[in-house]
């Protein structure tokens, strides 16, 4: 008996930056943030999907619910239920531009913004947080590894999902 192999497509790079460039930087609307981080997946063509459309792929199809349990019970964060043209996965999106898309979700203990940039072949995922008092940054000094050990693997599920 023998057994055929099939050739899999490299997975995707995905790099990491603790400190977000000047230009990624400037697409938060936070005037000081304490908290940022900057996952880049670089594809092998360039990608036709834009950056709305990455981030309803990843928060709302690879995340879905089980990320609501995180983000509003454990974060504390504040976001509206049901479909909306205006939000994904319940965050607001605050700010769009050429190849960017801003989602904001503030909360009593953080405020959080991800950001979402496609630039020809690479995709660009960036948190920033706003702590607004200690328990904020207690509980995200505590998550922030969890959220960069997964955040390389949400870059790649949304990619698989927008390829399917």
């Amino acid at each position: 008996m023998t057994a055929t192999i099939t050739p899999t497509a490299p997975e995707p790079a995905v790099t990491e930056r603790r400190t977000p460039p000047p230009e990624t930087a400037a697409l938060t609307s936070f005037g000081h943030y304490d908290y940022a981080d900057l996952f880049t997946l670089t594809m092998d063509r360039p990608a036709p999907w834009t950056s709305e459309e990455w981030l309803r792929a990843m928060c709302e199809e690879v995340l879905g619910r089980p990320a609501q349990v995180l983000w509003r019970g454990v974060l504390g964060l504040r976001l509206r239920p049901g479909p909306s043209t205006d939000r994904i996965a319940g965050w607001r999106i605050s700010g769009s531009g050429e190849g960017w898309t801003r989602l904001e979700a503030p909360g009593w203990m953080m405020s959080v913004q991800l950001v979402m940039a496609v630039d020809g072949s690479e995709a660009t995922f960036a948190t920033f947080v706003q702590y607004r008092n200690g328990a904020g940054r207690a509980l995200w000094s505590r998550l922030s590894a969890v959220h960069r050990g997964e955040a390389p693997g949400l870059l790649r599920s949304g990619y698989e999902a927008l390829s399917a």
